[in-house]
């Protein structure tokens, strides 16, 4: 659910529920504690410290509900489209959203716990080869943890489906790159993490930091030319595009990329060469932006 301003709920919130293949969001105390001088050796008091709140979620890709979270892991999406399918434009430009209510539901007891003010430190796509689901992963950092004894949404919205098997493709310099085998694409925010208010355990303020893009690509090719860029840091772009079968699509298009950082050439078990190759992402001056996002759906906003 999104957030009006950091870590408010709007009125009759509306709730997606995520498909989620693991969740590990917790709360750690960082309190005081006072040691007892003299032969007893023991602890005698503490008090309550800042809380750290967040965690992670790993989660199967859905196009028709991926845009919320990419918005606010890039900043604002621009939708055009009178009719389904709609396409949502991000250029992560500008600031980022308010924040997310995430609600943590243990429904067989009727608890809830609610993730206020929550915002995306870290954010990852791993593409298999074309045939398989694609993961997201999140690393979250939130404002603070509330119990609730009912539900926080006065109602649900549910896009959640099986894992599609998507086509998976893959550009560099604006040729196609036969039969990737694994693309992971890593975008890091680099939130600043310690804006606790003072006289209260919550943080007030989780403000981005400088933008990395980055990531791995594994590919069964013998093109050698891969290797003689890395060496000389020449940059080049990357288009990574996804297909459903019912037509929707996400594409990430990196302007300027060098490959840098890891780079490996190997022999595989069936006798083909694979080559595992690191890249980063850079500001390209003619788009503005390092990574542009192009997601068609039937969501009329994201």
């Amino acid at each position: 659910m999104e957030e009006t301003s950091f870590g408010v709920v709007p009125p009759s919130p509306l709730m997606t529920v995520l498909p989620l293949i693991k969740e590990e969001l917790d709360v750690q105390d960082r309190n005081f504690s006072v040691a007892r001088r003299g032969e007893e050796r023991v602890l005698t008091a503490t008090s309550a410290g800042p809380l750290e709140v967040g965690g992670r979620l790993d989660l199967f890709l859905e196009l028709e509900s991926i845009g919320t979270l990419l918005k606010h892991a890039l900043g604002s999406a621009t939708t055009t489209g009178s009719s389904a399918p709609y396409t949502h434009l991000l250029l992560g430009s500008g600031s980022l959203p308010p924040g997310l209510s995430i609600e943590k539901a243990f429904l067989d007891i009727n608890r809830f716990l609610h993730f206020k003010g929550c915002r995306i430190d870290h954010l990852g796509l791993i593409f298999p080869p074309s045939g398989g689901p694609i993961r997201v992963r999140l690393a979250l950092l939130t404002k603070g943890m509330d119990v609730l004894p009912g539900q926080l949404a006065s109602g649900l919205t549910e896009t959640q489906t099986l894992p599609l098997a998507y086509s998976l493709s893959l550009e560099e310099g604006g040729l196609a790159v036969g039969g990737p085998l694994g693309i992971e694409l890593i975008l890091e925010n680099h939130l600043f993490r310690d804006g606790h208010a003072l006289g209260s355990r919550e943080r007030w303020f989780l403000g981005p930091g400088v933008r990395r893009v980055s990531g791995n690509l594994l590919l069964g090719t013998e093109d050698m030319s891969y290797l003689s860029k890395y060496l000389a840091l020449n940059s080049t772009s990357l288009k990574i595009s996804v297909t459903a079968p019912s037509g929707g699509s996400l594409e990430v298009f990196l302007p300027r990329v060098v490959f840098t950082g890891q780079i490996s050439s190997v022999t595989g078990e069936d006798g083909g060469v694979r080559q595992g190759i690191s890249f980063l992402a850079l500001k390209e001056d003619g788009l503005g932006t390092d990574m542009k996002v192009t997601l068609i759906n039937n969501q009329p906003k994201v």
